[in-house]
């Protein structure tokens, strides 16, 4: 089979390259198309450079007070536990004071306890011995008035 060799006419040609240019042409415009969306893109890209580096400052300083923030507590933290550990000591203190009261107190009330055995059995003692001297007390009374009767009969007394 042999090909067929195509003419090719002016017109033909003329047609053609019309084609081509209308192509070309279409071509062109959808060129100058995307050009004019890239640069929309470009500058929507510089806008999101610019919003990033605005975020990036932000956290930057959120970074600062994070870190800020965590001095405090991790102070904060200490001073809580020095607290407690203070308290734990007082709370010793306290118990050790408790025992140490205790302790003086029963050793006051055994000496409250001894010392009143003690008066009780003075007073036992003395008891008799106030009976005694109440009597002489009276006895030495009835002779001062006999005494001082006796002054009188004789002319002594004033």
């Amino acid at each position: 089979m042999k090909k067929a060799i195509k003419t090719a006419t002016l017109q033909t040609l003329d047609k053609k390259i019309d084609s081509i240019a209308s192509t070309v042409g279409a071509l062109t415009g959808t060129v100058d198309t995307l050009k004019g969306t890239v640069g929309k893109l470009t500058d929507t890209v510089d806008t999101l450079k610019g919003t990033v580096g605005k975020l990036t400052g932000t956290v930057d300083t959120l970074k600062d007070t994070v870190g800020t923030l965590t001095g405090t507590v991790d102070s904060l933290a200490r001073s809580t536990k020095e607290g407690f550990d203070r308290m734990d000591a007082f709370h010793t203190d306290m118990a050790e004071f408790a025992q140490k009261t205790s302790l003086t107190l029963f050793n006051l009330d055994s000496h409250a306890r001894t010392t009143n055995e003690r008066l009780d059995a003075i007073e036992k003692t003395l008891e008799p011995l106030m009976l005694v001297s109440g009597a002489m007390q009276r006895e030495f009374r009835e002779h001062e008035r006999r005494i001082l009767h006796i002054e009188r009969k004789v002319g002594l007394a004033k």
